[in-house]
Order: C-alpha cells, then structure tokens, then sequence
C-alpha cells in the first residue's frame, strides 16, 4: 500500500472549477479532484498548455487561490498555493 505523504488531508471527489491564466486573460474548465489547505489536483477540459502559475477559482468550494504548477501527468495537475 502506498502511504499518503502529503502536508494536508485531502477530501476526494470531483467539483468544478476554472482556471485563469496569462494575466487572467485566458480562462479553461476544469474538475478539482482533492483540494487541501496546501494545494489542489485538478483535470483540464483540454490537453491545456497553463502556466507556471495560475489562478483557482470555484464558487462551488468557496476559493480563489494563486498556485504554482507542482506536477502534471496528462491532463492531472497537481497546484501548490502560493497566495
């Protein structure tokens, strides 16, 4: 079994959220799979080529966070808060 090692628990499960990008002038759908205190795993709509850095906003779970791109596996990418 593969021990969870990261600094938050994440509750999991599928919302819906966008992402801003290029100075907020490019926006993109997207499913957020777990999201903690620390960071977030979403799933672009689209093969999405984002930013280093982006904004996270839901309405559904209440955020809109900065993050900062910390891994990618297809269409998953894992986001790291920063503000």
């Amino acid at each position: 079994m593969v021990r969870d090692t990261r600094h938050a628990p994440r509750p999991t499960g599928p919302k819906t959220g966008q992402i801003y990008f290029g100075g907020d002038r490019k926006r993109c759908g997207c499913l957020i799979w777990n999201l903690s205190r620390t960071g977030a795993l979403i799933e672009l709509d689209l093969d999405t080529d984002c930013m280093e850095r982006l904004r996270l906003v839901s309405a559904t779970l209440s955020i809109d966070k900065i993050c900062e791109v910390v891994s990618r596996d297809g269409r998953r990418v894992g986001l790291k808060f920063i503000g």
